[in-house]
């Protein structure tokens, strides 16, 4: 049906939304307010003096044409897809059914600018590594393993030529946005390497940008994956000479939900276990508690801290209360160390000196069955096998060496 007169002229052909990094993490996240929490009161989204423009084209086989003469000042063509996580991440992942990124729209190899975008030759050049980290488990996304709240700030100069090396360690695109400049995104066009204000890092990807630091004051730096902005992945890029940024602005920066907790639940016809976490960026609280109904219990409650997502040490209170007498409270410390192949080992000594290792994982065999285990030199172990009916509950089949088999159900919350 065409209404009017004159020429037919077709729409361009659209591809799908990128609902990967939309949203395929269904997590309702809206009651963090980082915005209202980090009033710095910098220029971060003040207007650009200078009128560069992004003047670019894309190479491709159907010579698809970008959007040129952006104005620098207009933040409104700065927006990226937020994604929203799960309140299990974990499990949210599992869904395979996601399309996959769509490849020309994180892919820079054929962005070409019109111009010759060098940067200056007589300018020094200052050159920043920088590691884009993260735990999905316990929801910490970081540059080089600290959150803005540990480290808020990358120091430079005007006058430099600034060079930023992103080297992306997790198994998630972060969408990273430089506030106050356009840069160039350095690809195999050379000169004429295209300019940008945000740039993709895919999964463990490298991607080198560069700008002329010609601006002053201070400029936020991080990543348009709205919970990975809100959790820490953040830094305020300042210029030494005029930052405004002070320790008593940094103390502002408070995450507006700083503690995460995960629950799982497991009731099962042998046996009950109830685990809950709760945690932020270096600390954690985890308490688990075992039961059946001939008055055996086992209660586990420790602090651990965490130093990366490899190593954590830990301490706390353990009691075991069994229907054939052998009770006891024991205090514990130790190390928690991920293994290859995800496997979670706890080394652990208790207040009499005995010694403790412990091995446990779980492994998804399809996307819907899983099968986790549990081991233990005390010769403890525990395995089963369940089916994800959907992201917040799971069938399961168990067999303990305490508790003996049963099946059940799992929740998780």
């Amino acid at each position: 049906l065409y209404v009017g007169e004159g020429q037919r002229v077709a729409a361009p052909a659209t591809p799908p939304p990128n609902l990967y990094l939309m949203d395929h993490m269904a997590m309702d996240m809206s009651t963090m307010n980082m915005g209202d929490e980090m009033e710095m009161g910098m220029a971060m989204e003040s207007a650009m003096e200078n009128e560069m423009a992004s003047e670019m084209a894309v190479e491709t086989e159907s010579q698809m044409a970008m959007p040129r003469d952006m104005p620098v000042s207009d933040h409104s063509q700065h927006t990226m897809p937020n994604t929203m996580p799960d309140s299990m991440p974990e499990q949210a992942m599992q869904d395979q059914s996601m399309p996959a990124v769509i490849e020309h729209m994180t892919d820079y190899r054929h962005l070409r600018a019109r111009h010759d975008t060098s940067l200056p030759a007589d300018q020094p050049w200052r050159d920043i590594n920088l590691r884009l980290t993260g735990n999905m488990e316990r929801y910490v996304w970081s540059f080089d393993g600290e959150t803005i709240r540990e480290n808020p700030q990358i120091l430079i100069r005007a006058g430099e030529n600034v060079r930023f090396h992103l080297t992306n360690e997790t198994m998630m695109h972060h969408p990273l946005h430089l506030h106050g400049h356009f840069f160039r995104v350095v690809n195999e066009q050379g000169a004429r390497s295209p300019l940008k204000h945000t740039v993709n890092i895919p999964p463990m990807g490298h991607v080198m940008i560069e700008f002329d630091g010609n601006e002053k004051a201070d400029w936020l730096f991080h990543c348009h994956n709205q919970y990975h902005m809100k959790s820490g992945m953040n830094r305020v890029v300042s210029y030494e000479q005029t930052s405004n940024f002070t320790p008593e602005l940094g103390a502002m920066i408070v995450p507006s939900q700083r503690w995460f907790k995960i629950n799982e639940f497991h009731l099962l016809s042998s046996f009950m276990d109830y685990e809950l976490t709760l945690s932020d960026e270096r600390h954690s609280f985890d308490l688990e508690l075992d039961a059946d109904l001939d008055e055996t219990l086992e209660l586990h409650l420790f602090y651990n801290y965490h130093f990366n997502r490899f190593v954590s040490a830990f301490g706390g209170f353990e009691r075991r209360q069994h229907h054939h007498g052998k009770n006891h409270d024991l205090p514990v410390a130790g190390l928690n160390v991920l293994l290859p192949f995800m496997v979670e080992s706890e080394w652990r000594v208790d207040d009499h000196g005995r010694f403790r290792l412990e091995l446990e994982s779980e492994m998804r065999l399809t996307q819907r069955w899983g099968f986790d285990w549990r081991w233990n030199t005390d010769d403890e172990h525990r395995y089963g096998i369940n089916y994800r009916v959907n992201n917040r509950f799971s069938i399961t089949l168990h067999t303990d060496t305490e508790y003996g088999d049963g099946i059940g159900i799992q929740f998780f919350y």
